[in-house]
């Protein structure tokens, strides 16, 4: 039986936030991201409503509550804080391979908005599966997002290795929970039952793998023993080709419970322009087959790395360019933000994937598939998925 956590709640006042009022008078404030003059419930809605997949705002850069440049549940964390009247900061992390972790502002925001191509496209995507627990394909199925503007009448507000060395060192953190191994490769969990990886992971050209091994990590980056998953579900898009990275990447579905692991969250990014990127720092953990700066060094113990680097930029705005060091098995890893809030006097850390690692050999940078709103819908709100 097919089924996923019912999104009802959130889809049932998706009526509240269509009707957006006119621009007050009054001066911009980023958590009143409706603009009708005043931060309120609605305005989380808003924000929740588009990380659930629900409903994908065109000019989504009005979401930016904590102003990061990214979309994710800092967001409407920034915005509950100030309707209960506690203080609240927001930096981002830097997080060594040693567990040192340094603070890193976040970048000013510029009146330029640059949106993924994705913002106002609503076509569609088409998408293929298998099942292994009914050892079937799963009939092509289509996703549509539903779009519209955050205010109709606002405008937009001002808001391989490729480092030299391979510095990559063995990663140790609590994300690491939420990291999983994936046939040689690697994946991150975004749901109780959803993994994402890329496509090329869990296929042989264009044919999806029968037999695909997954399991978790601890925080110390090795495996946990006993912690192989039982995939339920693959599913790709069906225009994914090996040399199309803007549709490579996959969803997995287990039967096994994850809510216990960490789950990343998918972040919407814009205004990557390269001196506004080259401050945002970001991460890439996974399994690399190879390690050593020649990658001579075969690495086959299945345990984690890690390496920080800055965002590079994007290329037509579906690519993620980064200055992380990689090799082959981080294919299919999140390259992702750590994001510290401060409110009520204690420390909270979000993980949030930009992009999904697919390559770079060859190329003065990394890069992979930028997340958007076909992976927002894709992964959470999906109801063509089934993990039992």
């Amino acid at each position: 039986m097919r089924r996923m956590k019912s999104l009802a709640a959130i889809a049932v006042i998706g009526a509240m936030v269509s009707g957006m009022g006119a621009l007050p008078a009054a001066a911009y404030d980023p958590c009143d991201v409706n603009q009708d003059g005043t931060v309120s419930m609605i305005d989380v809605i808003a924000i929740n409503q588009h990380l659930a997949g629900t409903r994908y705002f065109t000019d989504y850069n009005k979401l930016d509550a904590n102003r990061s440049h990214t979309i994710d549940k800092t967001d409407s964390n920034c915005v509950l804080q100030k309707l209960v009247a506690n203080s609240y900061s927001a930096c981002y992390i830097r997080q060594y391979p040693n567990a040192y972790m340094g603070v890193v502002n976040m970048p000013a925001v510029s009146s330029t908005v640059v949106l993924d191509d994705s913002a106002n496209n609503t076509q569609g995507r088409w998408y293929i599966g298998y099942s292994y627990l009914d050892n079937a394909a799963i009939p092509r199925y289509q996703l549509t997002p539903t779009t519209a503007p955050l205010s109709s009448t606002h405008s937009n507000q001002s808001r391989s290795l490729v480092n030299g060395d391979d510095n990559r060192g063995i990663a140790h953190g609590y994300e690491n929970t939420g990291i999983v191994y994936v046939g040689g490769t690697t994946g991150f969990i975004v749901g109780d039952h959803q993994i994402a990886t890329a496509a090329h992971s869990v296929t042989s050209g264009t044919t999806i793998e029968r037999n695909v091994e997954v399991f978790t990590y601890d925080r110390t980056g090795l495996p946990v023993e006993g912690g192989e998953l039982t995939v339920a579900e693959i599913h790709i898009p069906e225009d994914y080709t090996v040399a199309c990275t803007e549709y490579d990447y996959a969803l997995i579905t287990v039967v096994e419970d994850l809510s216990d692991y960490v789950h990343f969250n998918i972040g919407n990014s814009y205004n990557m322009t390269a001196d506004e990127a080259g401050t945002i720092p970001i991460h890439v953990t996974g399994c690399p087959q190879y390690i050593g700066n020649n990658s001579e060094i075969e690495n086959t113990s299945k345990t984690l790395y890690t390496h920080n680097g800055s965002i590079f930029g994007n290329d037509n705005k579906s690519l993620f360019h980064y200055t992380a060091d990689t090799t082959g098995g981080q294919s299919g890893a999140p390259v992702y933000t750590i994001t510290r809030e401060r409110y009520n006097n204690t420390d909270y850390y979000t993980y949030t994937a930009l992009a999904i690692h697919t390559g770079g050999a060859g190329s003065a940078y990394n890069f992979g598939t930028l997340m958007s709103q076909y992976h927002v819908q894709f992964y959470g709100n999906n109801p063509n998925i089934s993990y039992q």
